[in-house]
């Protein structure tokens, strides 16, 4: 015993002869036949035993004494906690070494890494851990997906799978513990963020009986404790989930428990404070509406949210007739009978069916539906006119969220408690359910899936909708989205162009005489022997053909510039007001190009953001913009900045090609496949690298307004103060940030033929601000290859993979699915599936 190490090196060499003597006494013939060994072997085993007195030999054999136990059950503790932190090294990796951890919460666990070839896995097994849960105790530095609290909020008010609450009237219990409930514990920086971006859900869960929410600044690793299982959650400098282990051994998940509760006890319990939000959160239907208002401290309002409830007042303002010939139609437009209703041949033959009556009888029965087309197919406006039906009949409140909605949707209790306390059968819309900032309505509908009074319609481009790669959806809600029933948007055939050509023709007393058939051929649309939605083989995709359609009409009907009217395509038409407006004074053409790239992102009051171009320096004699670049065309200007007169007679400039008016003076953007032709048409029209750095430069001097107050202070002032798109952005400059950026891309994502807007991955003019998020930073690169890949641009695409350089595990695996995917285009199956 004079010498430690001699002895750790005895229990080490003799472990398995300590733990046989542990159960009892052996003589050493006995010994030999136990442990299978030779009697030289006892002899030697027990002799260095003896020596450090970890056995005694009494009268039935040998035994271990009192030290000889407690060194064996040591050892072999450390040996077990060896084997488990070494199985989890690579999943502890990004943890510092003063994390306090346990390795008794690592005990037999299993690792799930955010890597190829499955990298949700973790937030999956996550995902599945909560939803069945009865009881749930959860310390968490930072949220590993938003919708964790609507977890626990189902979980808390009894209404998720395994919640405590049952049909009978009866409450569950987790078995193992007798509880039933929520403990959540937060970092006191996610605290103040979930209070301001997710204040609905925080205080539902909040709100429940049962359940403890506390904040400290002692959580430093994740910890999920729920029915039998412990996960331990590891997160990467850029707050991603790195990955978890997951233990069922009964120590680990009372260590994880105790853990998560001893923070709760030793933090700032906030319960009360947060149950006081879902008090102020507008619960209360207030005078002016189905929706009502809450505390404008809150925000979480559904107007704020982007919602709207239809009324007789939206359906009874001005119409015009030939709005929807030129723009998205508002609601008065669908009311009055201005667009067409959209119609296709019966499953039988025998005739042909309105769209709208289709979604009307499913969505009657209580059953929800996903309207899915491509973009400029008609999505939207059908969506409207059910609406408007709806609301007519009398069958109950219509609560529409537009495509152009600004923010992002969270306040899914909210919405929950408004379609569930309606009167009559309440219609939920949601266009552009695909949208990042919408994806949660899908939350809502899938929570009240068994309610018959309430409805959903969602409105979602197939593109993002049939790849769940694509879709911001939680495990849960992916899976529901196959419940839902979807309806696919038609291709245009010669009946619906000759019924949209008699409903222009009634509706402005043209006296039109195109021919349907050769319409359809100039429009670019596929006749009866191509594949319903597709493009190979040289046929037209299907992609906008409804917006090339209905402005073929409108030119037939009165072009734009009051020339004299002409059967031009559209395509035509585009072109002309790009060399229009090229022929225009320094900025228009900057100007037009920054409110073209958002209008096909979808965004809104794209007015006052085409003042991003303002630049401190004010505007030349010319009104071009300063610091011109000598590599641009002659036409072409410099989008640094500008005056705001430049900016304001360039808006002017623009009515009638990129703007067109509305009924009430106003005006508005054209429709986003107008916009995305005027983008094809400067591709075409100029090197592909300039206009690559035009749309640069302007769209960086729009995401530079997230980092830059002085700038947005003087917009601003050009609104007398009364700027809507300035308050967005300074509500949340790094959400703004991260929101427009994914916008801004994904016009290329809709429009893969407009890859060429974004450079290339070696060198690309668009600058994120250092307002963007750091994870958002790798995904340019992710968007721009996926975009040549779409396009079936394979040499560019392999270029651009070639380029790429992931700074992550996911992003390494998402290339290599990308090098796969041209593989697969190519023909190459084997190569495909290396990569996979």
């Amino acid at each position: 015993m004079d010498d430690p190490p001699a002895l750790v090196e005895v229990v080490q060499r003799r472990l398995d002869f300590l733990e046989t003597l542990s159960g009892g006494a052996f003589r050493k013939h006995e010994l030999v036949d136990e442990m299978d060994c030779s009697r030289s072997t006892v002899n030697r085993a027990i002799d260095e035993l003896e020596d450090e007195s970890l056995v005694t030999r009494e009268t039935d054999g040998y035994r271990t004494t009192l030290t000889g136990r407690l060194l064996a059950s040591s050892y072999r503790d450390f040996l077990t906690a060896a084997a488990d932190v070494d199985d989890t090294r690579e999943v502890l990796s990004p943890l510092g070494a003063s994390i306090d951890l346990s390795p008794v919460a690592l005990r037999n666990a299993d690792t799930y890494r955010a890597a190829g070839p499955d990298p949700y896995r973790p937030l999956e097994r996550l995902d599945s851990a909560v939803v069945d849960a009865t009881v749930a105790d959860i310390a968490v530095p930072t949220l590993p997906y938003p919708r964790l609290l609507d977890r626990l909020r189902n979980l808390a008010s009894g209404d998720g799978p395994g919640s405590g609450n049952s049909t009978d009237g009866e409450i569950h219990v987790d078995p193992g513990t007798g509880e039933n409930g929520v403990t959540l514990v937060l970092d006191n920086a996610l605290y103040r963020h979930a209070r301001t971006r997710f204040p609905a859900d925080i205080a539902a869960v909040a709100s429940a009986p049962g359940t403890t929410v506390a904040t400290t600044d002692r959580v430093d690793v994740g910890i999920v404790v729920t029915d039998g299982v412990c996960l331990t959650l590891v997160f990467d400098d850029e707050g991603g989930l790195h990955g978890i282990t997951e233990s069922t051994d009964s120590a680990a998940i009372e260590w994880a428990r105790s853990r998560v509760r001893s923070l709760a006890s030793d933090g700032d319990e906030v319960t009360g404070e947060l149950a006081d939000l879902s008090e102020n959160d507008g619960g209360d239907t207030a005078p002016g509406g189905f929706i009502g208002r809450t505390a404008a401290a809150d925000g979480m309002s559904l107007t704020a949210q982007g919602f709207s409830v239809l009324d007789d007042d939206r359906l009874t303002r001005e119409a015009d007739p030939t709005g929807p010939l030129r723009a998205s139609p508002s609601f008065a437009e669908v009311a009055a009978g201005h667009v067409v209703e959209r119609t296709a041949p019966t499953p039988e033959g025998d005739g042909r069916q309105a769209i709208a009556d289709r979604l009307l009888t499913g969505l009657d029965d209580g059953t929800d539906h996903a309207l899915v087309g491509p973009p400029g197919s008609g999505k939207s406006t059908v969506c409207r006119d059910v609406a408007v039906r709806w609301h007519r009949s009398g069958r109950g409140p219509v609560l529409y969220r537009r495509g152009d909605a600004e923010g992002t949707f969270t306040a899914v209790e909210t919405l929950r408690e408004r379609a569930s306390a309606a009167d009559g059968h309440a219609l939920v819309v949601v266009e552009d359910v695909v949208d990042p900032e919408a994806a949660r309505t899908m939350t809502v509908a899938r929570g009240l899936a068994e309610r018959s009074d309430v409805s959903f319609l969602f409105d979602a481009r197939e593109a993002a909708y049939d790849d769940p790669d694509d879709l911001s959806l939680s495990p849960a809600d992916l899976a529901y989205r196959r419940v839902v029933e979807t309806v696919r948007m038609p291709r245009l055939d010669a009946q619906e162009v000759e019924r949209f050509i008699d409903h222009v023709d009634t509706t402005t007393d043209a006296s039109l005489t195109a021919d349907p058939t050769t319409l359809q051929e100039a429009i670019g649309v596929g006749g009866a022997g191509e594949e319903d939605g597709g493009a190979d083989g040289g046929g037209h995709s299907s992609q906008g053909e409804v917006s090339r359609l209905v402005h073929r009409l409108a030119y037939s009907v009165a072009p734009i510039r009051g020339e004299p009217a002409a059967r031009s395509a559209l395509e035509d038409e585009v072109a002309r007001a790009v060399r229009e407006i090229a022929g225009r004074p320094a900025p228009t053409m900057d100007v037009a190009t920054l409110l073209t790239v958002l209008n096909v992102a979808g965004a809104d009051d794209v007015r006052s953001l085409a003042y991003a171009l303002l630049d401190g320096t004010g505007e030349s004699a010319d009104g071009s913009i300063a610091g011109s670049d000598a590599n641009l065309r002659s036409d072409a200007s410099d989008a640094s900045g500008t005056g705001p007169d430049a900016i304001r007679r360039a808006l002017e400039r623009l009515e009638g090609t990129v703007l067109v008016s509305a009924p009430d003076g106003s005006t508005r953007l054209v429709h986003e496949e107008w916009s995305a032709l005027f983008l094809e048409r400067l591709l075409e029209r100029d090197p592909e690298p300039v206009v690559a750095r035009r749309v640069g430069r302007v769209v960086t001097r729009l995401l530079s307004l997230a980092d830059d107050p002085a700038r947005r202070s003087r917009i601003r002032r050009v609104f007398g103060g009364d700027a809507p798109a300035i308050d967005e952005i300074e509500r949340d400059p790094a959400e703004w940030a991260a929101t427009t950026t994914r916008a801004v891309y994904g016009v290329g994502r809709d429009f893969p033929r407009l890859a060429g807007l974004y450079g290339r991955v070696r060198y690309s003019w668009i600058d994120l601000p250092e307002a963007c998020p750091d994870a958002l930073r790798e995904r340019p690169p992710e968007w721009i290859t996926r975009m040549y890949i779409d396009a079936g641009d394979l040499e560019r695409a392999t270029e651009a993979l070639d380029a790429w350089r992931p700074a992550s595990a996911i992003g390494e695996a998402k290339r290599q699915r990308g090098f796969g995917d041209v593989a697969r285009r190519r023909g190459d199956h084997d190569v495909a599936m290396d990569h996979f």
